[in-house]
């Protein structure tokens, strides 16, 4: 366990790092791959992840015989390695603010919800908040849910859909 907290957390530091060097303008990911950046690509890449692994998560981890340590690896890690590129996506949109008005609604809310659900996750997962935790389940499957649901308006109005 406390190998895969130390995975955790550094990765965990490696997404601040990430993110932070892509708001500052330490690096650029304006490389465009056909009509959009990679930031976006690699935004797209882990939203659509996110998507599709915490609802199959859900439905196997109560349907199936499968190893539950092994559900449970793939969840939290997959998902750590997925809000990496959504907080350097969200990173990149910062930096940006200076170049003019953005509409910050749904991605920010997004960014706030996956926020809560790395949070609580990690909490739940290496037993940071033992005495509570029945209530950070709740935050961490509300904002779950909540955030699946955020993931599919921001694409649908930035794809031009909504």
């Amino acid at each position: 366990m406390i190998t895969q907290f130390r995975i955790a957390t550094g990765l965990l530091v490696l997404t601040l790092v990430m993110s932070v060097g892509t708001y500052l303008g330490w690096w650029s990911l304006f490389i465009f791959i056909g009509p959009y950046a990679l930031g976006h690509w690699l935004a797209i890449v882990a939203a659509a992840y996110l998507v599709i692994a915490v609802p199959l998560y859900a439905y196997l981890k109560r349907t199936t015989s499968v190893s539950r340590a092994g559900l449970v690896k793939f969840h939290v890690f997959g998902n750590l390695l997925a809000f990496l590129p959504i907080a350097v996506h969200f990173g990149l949109h910062m930096g940006r603010l200076a170049d003019g008005p953005l509409r910050l609604g749904d991605g920010l809310a997004g960014f706030i919800l996956i926020l809560f659900v790395v949070g609580a996750g990690f909490m739940l997962r290496f037993g940071v908040a033992a005495a509570h935790r029945a209530s950070v389940r709740t935050v961490h499957v509300g904002s779950s849910l909540s955030l699946v649901v955020v993931i599919g308006i921001h694409a649908l109005r930035n794809f031009g859909l909504l």
